[in-house]
């Protein structure tokens, strides 16, 4: 197998994403924590107000881990942390 570049053939080299979307990551967070408002709602109405507790202890110990293995980048860590918050559904007592 030939192995060898044409003279003249030019390797192009780009980082990823090749084709960029018209929506940003910040953008598309907020629209996941708009989407988990529902979920959160259901929650609190099937579990009480304690999921309210489970949800936020969840998002500050997501944004206070992303905060403190931050290399002190100004980012935005609130729309992710919601993310674990809402999977963490509390389990109802028998």
């Amino acid at each position: 197998m030939n192995t060898q570049l044409r003279e003249g053939a030019a390797l192009h080299l780009a980082a990823s994403p090749h084709l960029k979307g018209p929506d940003s990551t910040p953008r598309i967070m907020w629209t996941v924590v708009a989407t988990l408002i529902p979920v959160v709602g259901a929650a609190v109405w099937n579990f009480g107000p304690s999921a309210l507790l489970v949800i936020l202890s969840a998002t500050l110990g997501a944004v206070g881990a992303e905060r403190l293995l931050a290399r002190g980048g100004a980012r935005d860590a609130r729309a992710p942390g919601l993310l674990p918050g809402a999977a963490a559904a509390p389990v109802p007592s028998s």
